[in-house]
Formats: C-alpha cells, structure tokens, sequence
C-alpha cells in the first residue's frame, strides 16, 4: 500500500530458499509474485492526486541520491516545517523519509552492482553512503543478504 512496500516483496523472495521441484511449481511461484504486484501497483495511491509537491520532492531524492540530502532542504522544496513535512511524508508514502532515501540508495547500488565490475566501496560511496560499515546495514537491512550476493 506504499513505496517502502516494494522491498519487502524483494524481502520474500530472498528469504526463502526455495528449491523447486519442477518449472511448473517455479512458474506457479513467479506467477504469484506478478499478481501481487500487480495488485501493490493498484492500490498505491497516486501522489500526483494528493500532493504535488511531494512529487517533486520524491524527483530532487532522486536525482540526488550520491549527495547528502538534508530533511530541512527536502522540506522547504514541499514549502513545510520540518516536523510537518517528516509527519506528512510517512503519511503519504510510508515510510520515513531516511528510510525512504535509503530504500532508493540500496535500489540503485543493486543496480550497479549487478551490471558493474565496480567495488562495493565505490558503489557505496556512489549512491550516497559516507561511511561503509552503515552502508553494509542499511544493505542487509533493506534485502537481508550481503552486497557480494548481487554479484553472484
């Protein structure tokens, strides 16, 4: 029912170790995730409807995830208070926003990590973490397994 949402489908599939007997139960199994998502895709509100401002704050963390994103500088592009600002953003996406930016950091270093020969500590540093022990875990934090597994 929100974006934080997303990663703990990413979660399941992750913690299970499912050996499959057959493709049959596997597509079964992958059919299933892609109902569900569908139906996460349904019910997410869409933000443009409830507030604009929230869209181009969700854009500048975006296209700012490799620099350190201050809440009072996010909060003043949705022209709130910081406190109301933190209180409405958990409100309309789910999550707060720390966690959101660590959801889209972690999103974008799986990313790098699966189609770059990049070290874990240049993606680190890439996406926006200063310091790589936090990096390893907001990482297993957010998908339980280690960077190295991506790379597998």
């Amino acid at each position: 029912k929100n974006l934080c949402d997303e990663h703990i489908l990413l979660q399941i599939v992750h913690s299970y170790n499912i050996n499959y007997n057959n493709e049959i139960s596997k597509l079964l199994f992958v059919s299933f995730l892609k109902i569900i998502l569908e139906e996460y895709k349904n019910v997410t509100p869409n933000l443009e409807q409830e507030n604009t401002d929230f869209i181009e704050v969700l854009e500048y963390i975006n296209n700012n995830l490799e620099k350190p994103i201050a809440i009072d500088d996010i909060s003043e592009i949705a022209n709130f208070n910081r406190f109301y600002f933190m209180h409405k953003f958990k409100d309309l996406i789910g999550c707060t926003v720390l966690e959101y930016i660590n959801n889209r950091r972690i999103k974008k270093a799986i990313d790098l990590l699966r189609n770059t020969d990049k070290k874990i500590i240049e993606i680190a540093y890439e996406v926006g973490f200063n310091n790589l022990s936090n990096f390893y875990y907001c990482f297993k934090k957010n998908t339980r397994q280690k960077p190295q597994y991506y790379r597998r």
